[in-house]
């Protein structure tokens, strides 16, 4: 059967072309186990954020990952250390908490410890982190370990310095040489959230910035905002770059798919996860998702799946629910807000539907479509119909509040063409903020 995948977003649309009878594999995320908690033996709960999860040379798995006590407003600029835990099996529970690894050393310049990343080569642990600095001039640097408990800096140190806020190192080896991949803005003057990508042959001497990924998501967001913990993984000769959002929602991760680990086009975007600072893994032939975050309990462990698509060249721009009417044929007591401007948890309009209210769309879909992925964002509790039927979570996405996943295959919901959606907030009494509702249709 003849596979197409496009995605297609409430908000501005573009037209879409396919441009390949190219056959690749969409990731799909499964139910997630919590598998470590920092807060283990503290007094205070902790968090764990950006992390990264290695075999090391015991055999055993090891996660290491941003860590710091659990606050009201996370102290991001305050994460001076990273968390070290191991286990024998990856959905061993618990793992073994290890004392923390490498404080922030200030006679370097560091101001925090973010998002370590490591890589093997020879018998040596390379950790990649962002050491801090000035926002316009933030450095990426280094630590080696034989062991995986012992580091110590590089003494070339910075690895290289960049702009704003260059973060989130993540580094894979392609042929003969070794690419890092990090978010930065575009440049001084251009704020567009970036995926950078440099190279090297010894992962101690770094080229010049090239761009992976450049989206051109608004608002411009000055720190990169748009492409979070970016992570590059192959499977069957296609590449694949997964980049958290948290402007849109702190738990979206979007996925773009590439012939090669140079360069990703915003425009094939594959799917998301409910997930934020997702490490897609791969051992033993066997693929994993783990993801973590300031709002967990720890880290977080699912399987991941493939199904059959083809390439695809969508062009849209993400926009949230409350910002536009593009498809919205109905609304009956419905009435749009605005939050914080530029939150960094959720984009900054709501379509706010009222108590016996309701909200209805109609989605033009492809004629190839068999089944489709649909998230929907939002501020209490909700309903959606397809047509006249109530939807219900087809499987357990991990959801977390306010973000939801649903699975759709009936065909025949839209055989005239057009996905008919309406959303109404769950109760009498009750009313329900949209914030974005974003579908992937597959065939």
């Amino acid at each position: 059967m003849k596979r197409i995948i496009f995605a297609l977003v409430l908000g501005l649309v573009f037209s879409i072309r396919v441009f390949a009878e190219d056959v690749f594999e969409i990731p799909v995320m499964g139910k997630s186990i919590h598998i470590f908690d920092q807060s283990a033996g503290e007094k205070k709960p902790w968090y764990i954020n950006d992390h990264c999860i290695i075999k090391g040379p015991d055999g055993r798995y090891h996660v290491f990952g941003i860590t710091h006590k659990k606050a009201l407003i996370p102290p991001s600029w305050s994460e001076h250390t990273f968390a070290h835990a191991s286990a024998d099996e990856l959905f061993q529970i618990p793992w073994q908490k290890h004392p923390r690894v490498l404080d922030v050393d200030k006679n370097l310049g560091e101001t925090h410890l973010w998002a370590p990343h490591i890589i093997e080569k020879d018998g040596t642990y390379y950790m990649f982190y962002a050491g801090g600095g000035k926002p316009w001039d933030s450095m990426i640097n280094l630590a080696t370990s034989k062991d995986l408990f012992k580091w110590e800096r590089s003494l070339s140190n910075p690895m290289f310095r960049d702009f704003f806020d260059a973060r989130d190192p993540m580094v894979i080896k392609f042929g003969q040489e070794y690419l890092m991949y990090y978010c930065k803005t575009y440049s001084r003057k251009d704020y567009r959230s970036t995926v950078a990508i440099r190279r090297s042959k010894d992962l101690i001497h770094w080229s010049e910035p090239e761009f992976a990924l450049v989206l051109s998501d608004k608002p411009l967001l000055i720190n990169s905002g748009h492409t979070e913990s970016p992570y590059v993984f192959e499977h069957n000769g296609k590449f694949y770059l997964a980049v958290c959002t948290p402007f849109y929602h702190y738990r979206l991760t979007r996925v773009f798919v590439s012939d090669n680990p140079y360069r990703f086009d915003e425009r094939n975007e594959v799917t998301s996860f409910i997930a934020h600072c997702a490490e897609i893994l791969n051992f033993d032939g066997k693929w994993y998702l783990s993801h973590a975050g300031w709002f967990y309990d720890g880290v977080y462990l699912a399987p991941i799946t493939w199904i059959k698509a083809k390439k695809f060249e969508p062009q849209f721009i993400f926009v949230n629910a409350g910002e536009t009417e593009d498809f919205l044929v109905e609304k009956s007591k419905t009435v749009k807000i605005g939050s914080v401007p530029l939150s960094i948890l959720t984009p900054n309009a709501f379509l706010k539907i009222l108590p016996g209210g309701f909200a209805r769309y109609e989605i033009p879909v492809p004629t190839e479509a068999n089944q489709l992925q649909l998230f929907i964002s939002g501020k209490g509790a909700y309903e959606i119909f397809l047509k006249d039927e109530k939807l219900s979570l087809s499987r357990d996405p991990t959801s977390f509040e306010g973000l939801d996943l649903y699975w759709l295959d009936d065909k025949s919901k839209w055989s005239d063409g057009k996905l008919e959606l309406r959303v109404k907030p769950a109760g009498n009494n009750s009313s329900y903020e949209l914030n974005f509702l974003r579908i992937y249709f597959i065939n």
